[in-house]
Formats: structure tokens, sequence, C-alpha cells
């Protein structure tokens, strides 16, 4: 089975996201995984979709998908960062910075960053109302959705999953530079933790790859996270 779900990228527009691709044990190596695969390219094309995107489950599945034709696309960069900040934080800017748990109220807004801050990077759209979903997701799943705001200017918002060394899977703000660093520092605060690890998009750690259904389509990196299955 797999899912193809409906997406659309800055760039490319109409893209279908492949989801949940997996075989039963009893019929594994039957090519049945191709068979399916290569019938969604076929819906893809005759639905005038530009491209099939997945995030491979491991490391090893990379190697799997290039076979029909999936290149890594994706990128993000995870760091563990310590409580101790480097020198160009600006600490005058945590008087007035603070941070609140994220509800529905904050979804236009979070759109509104999220496109701001990928405005030079291609990306995978998001609407208001997928941000409401993933906010049910995360609260449901016993994470947090924190908001970075001035009075009432909301200026950042990231997604975290609370592990034994808490993972901020992705952290944003109106440019991706501006308060970053006073961003973390008040996660810092509100988890009392030595240690949080941060992803953020970038070009190191390869997440999701790409198949172009026309081969006149030029390559390039682009950011994806927090896909909604």
């Amino acid at each position: 089975m797999l899912q193809a779900l409906d997406y659309k990228h800055s760039l490319l527009g109409n893209v279908t996201y492949i989801y949940g691709a997996c075989t039963s044990d009893r019929f594994r190596k039957l090519g049945l995984m191709s068979q399916l695969l290569d019938f969604s390219f076929k819906e893809d094309i005759k639905n005038n979709k530009a491209a099939s995107i997945l995030i491979p489950a491991n490391l090893s599945l990379f190697d799997f998908y290039k076979k029909f034709g999936y290149i890594p696309a994706f990128f993000t960069d995870e760091i563990i960062e310590d409580k101790i900040f480097p020198n160009f934080m600006n600490k005058n800017n945590l008087t007035y910075l603070s941070i609140k748990k994220a509800d529905l109220s904050s979804c236009e807004a979070m759109s509104k960053i999220y496109e701001n801050a990928l405005k030079d990077c291609p990306h995978i759209l998001r609407s208001p109302e997928y941000f409401k979903t993933q906010i049910n997701m995360f609260n449901s799943l016993g994470g947090d959705v924190y908001i970075l705001e001035n009075n009432e200017t909301q200026l950042g918002f990231c997604f975290i999953n609370n592990e034994k060394i808490p993972f901020v899977q992705e952290i944003l703000t109106i440019d991706n530079n501006s308060y970053l660093s006073e961003f973390k520092s008040l996660i810092f605060n509100s988890y009392a933790k030595d240690k949080i690890k941060f992803s953020t998009f970038g070009t190191k750690k390869p997440i999701g790859m790409i198949k172009y259904h026309s081969s006149e389509q030029n390559y390039f990196k682009s950011y994806m996270n927090l896909m909604y299955n």
C-alpha cells in the first residue's frame, strides 16, 4: 500500500507526496511496490503533477527509491546546542520578547511567518488550515508548539517533540535570522534543560527526495518538514 497526497510546491506547483509505502513481509521481493509507484507516476502525469516527493523512513531506503528516479532534494540541518549562546545574541531583546503556547488563533500568523522565512528558498506550501492540523496533532502526542512574540506581534514559531533531549523539529522566524538566538534562549528557559536539539532548513542532512516528471526540469534544493499524513 501507499498513500498519494496532494501538495503544492512554491516553484513546481502541484506535486504528489508519497507516504506510508509498505509491503507485507509475506509479499516482499515480488515487485509490488514497483507496480504501485509506477501507477502513481502515471496518475501524476495524467493529472498534470510536476513531481512526486517522499521522505524515506530510513537512510537505506534512499538507495531503494533512487531506482525509481528519485533524487535527494530536501535538506535540513540538525545540531544539539548547549545553554551557552554565541556573542551575537542581543540580550536586550529578551526584555521585550516572550514565548507562549500556540493555539488555533495563531495559524494565520504562522502561515505568514513560514512564507516570509522561506521566501528565498523553494518549499512546500502550507495553509493556515495545515497549521491547525499540526497544532492539534502535536498537542495530542504530547509535543509543544510555541509562538515568539513582541507584545502582540508574532515573530516566529517552533514545533517541539518532548524527548530525553527535547527536539525542536522546526523553528522559524520572520526572516529566519532575526530573533533566532533569542528564541532559542527562551525555549531553554521554558524547558530547564542544558541541551536541546534544533532542526531547521539547511544543506547537510537529506530528509526527502523528488522525482521530476519532466526531463526538462532543472534540479534544485527545497525545504520540506512536518508533512501531515
